[in-house]
């Protein structure tokens, strides 16, 4: 505690000497905020929220590995349920959602995928980092990016469409939607992002969101095609430690396969994803992912 202090005392002694520029002044107070929300929060406890120094080659590069390999491992257990599909008969595939990081475009490039993937994301930004980031493994197939809101583009469909991990994204979305707020406005701070989640049980109907997402995801499935659907909990949420957040993520997920089965589709998981388990580097268990096939007297 007493080396706290005086690192503490060291800074208000020099600021007070000093004569800071504007810029200065703006970044000294932005990571002293953060640490004072970590602080309220508990998050010192997880490495994550170290800002670690810039000199510090091993810690840095350990947590670039950390991150990486848990992408990897991701997209590696989507290899293991896109494996049992037969690829060439699939030239056209929809990922929705995908953020920053192209999981299933590395599952894909490890499959050696020669056809077209549509990625459909709101986010601009992200979809720019997504491409930069496939490029560096020159896959085989080519990406067409679409910036929409999933709920607004019904346009285009696919035999095969992915939604890996979007639930949460959609809940956040559909608060922002309601306050007309900007989504990357939630993560500009700890305690915003914290907050947030804690009032979206309170004001979100979780009926009607699961039902204009159903309603959704079906437009873009082609007849007969199938959906390849999971949630299971990041490694965020595992640091974080929002228990009751991952709950009502899980629950929703629940309702919205749920939805699809009582609109006609089927569950085709024992025959994509029933050897997942067995699979010792799996990000996440069978449970966690969904193949439903959608049948023509679904229309």
């Amino acid at each position: 505690m007493k080396k706290i202090l005086t690192v503490l005392d060291n800074i208000e002694e020099f600021i007070n000497k000093r004569d800071l520029t504007e810029i200065e002044a703006d970044n000294i107070y932005v990571e002293l905020y953060a640490m004072l929300e970590r602080l309220r929060n508990g998050n010192y406890k997880y490495t994550d929220f170290v800002n670690r120094n810039k000199y510090d080659i091993y810690r840095r590069t350990r947590e670039f590995f950390i991150y990486f390999k848990s992408y990897y491992n991701l997209a590696s257990t989507i290899s293991k349920v896109l494996e049992t599909f037969d690829l060439k008969n699939y030239p056209h595939i929809i990922d929705l959602c995908p953020g920053w990081a192209p999981k299933l475009e590395i599952a894909l490039k490890q499959l050696d995928y020669t056809g077209e993937v549509t990625v459909i994301d709101y986010s601009n930004e992200a979809t720019n980092e997504l491409t930069d980031f496939i490029q560096l493994f020159k896959p085989e197939f080519s990406v067409n990016i679409i910036n929409k809101n999933i709920y607004d583009l019904h346009n285009t469909n696919a035999r095969l469409v992915v939604a890996n991990h979007i639930i949460d994204d959609l809940l956040i979305n559909e608060y922002c939607t309601l306050h007309e707020k900007n989504l990357v406005d939630v993560y500009t701070t700890e305690t915003v992002f914290l907050e947030t989640i804690q009032r979206i049980p309170e004001e979100i109907n979780i009926i009607e969101f699961v039902k204009k997402t159903v309603l959704t995801l079906d437009k873009y499935i082609s007849d007969n095609g199938y959906l390849i659907i999971s949630q299971y909990g990041s490694l965020t949420d595992k640091n974080l430690g929002i228990s009751n957040w991952v709950k009502l993520i899980t629950d929703a997920f629940q309702q919205v396969i749920q939805s699809l089965k009582e609109i006609g589709y089927k569950d085709h998981s024992q025959y994509h994803s029933a050897e997942l388990n067995k699979y010792k580097e799996r990000y996440f268990n069978s449970n966690n992912i969904f193949i439903l096939r959608k049948n023509e007297s679904t229309n």
